[in-house]
């Protein structure tokens, strides 16, 4: 899967700390902002990639060892870039894991 596989370039939406589609555990809640946005769009036709870590930072777990790629539905792709785990809100970790 190919982040460019369409004719028309994709919408990228980039947003770390909200819920993803592809998390279980979130099925039954609410979307956050960029989860509304990426549903909007692709309801009206674009295709979305959305790029998230691949750790979940409020449960603190680690989604995927490495990056990969989700198709949630048709037009609507989440990217999870390699992220790390951080113990404090102001570390370097948190720094390089946000860069």
């Amino acid at each position: 899967m190919n982040v460019y596989s369409s004719k028309k370039r994709p919408i990228w939406i980039v947003q770390i700390g909200e819920p993803v589609p592809h998390d279980a555990s979130h099925q039954n809640e609410r979307l956050f902002r960029a989860g509304m946005l990426a549903k909007h769009l692709v309801d009206t036709g674009s295709e979305v990639v959305w790029w998230a870590s691949t750790v979940d930072h409020a449960r603190k777990v680690k989604r995927f060892d490495s990056f990969q790629e989700v198709e949630i539905q048709p037009r609507l792709k989440v990217a999870f870039l390699d992220g790390c785990f951080y113990r404090r809100n102001l570390s370097l970790n948190r720094i390089r894991n946000q860069r």
